[in-house]
């Protein structure tokens, strides 16, 4: 599919994932390997639970529990891209370059822009 799309090692996508609260990730592609069958795109690794979409909670009564759980699931994200890292790559990563990285998608996905300098600017 990555052929398909014209897409390269080095080439930079944003997604925009629920198109009502405008979830936007910025994707880089770091290297293509040989089809080793079965069906496309996949996920290949993932722990945790995605942050929660529709809290059913009082704001004024509950926003500390829910941004607990929102934190939560910032680490659980972090946690599923560091499993998703090929062992070299994450030996190469500075010591608090994840929460570094993480901290800049946060200020960028409220902002709506893409201020990734973990990563460059995407297309």
């Amino acid at each position: 599919m990555i052929a398909k799309l014209g897409l390269t090692p080095g080439a930079k996508i944003a997604y925009v994932f629920d198109f009502g609260d405008s979830w936007r990730v910025a994707l880089r592609l770091n290297e293509r390997t040989d089809d080793v069958g079965g069906h496309y795109p996949r996920v290949v690794a993932a722990e945790g639970e995605a942050p929660p979409q529709y809290p059913d909670l009082d704001e004024d009564e509950h926003e500390e529990a829910w941004l607990a759980e929102w934190e939560a699931a910032d680490r659980q994200a972090a946690e599923v891209v560091i499993a998703a890292l090929p062992q070299a790559r994450r030996a190469e990563m500075p010591k608090g370059a994840v929460a570094a990285a993480a901290g800049q998608l946060r200020a960028g996905l409220s902002a709506n822009q893409y201020p990734y300098s973990w990563m460059g600017k995407a297309a």
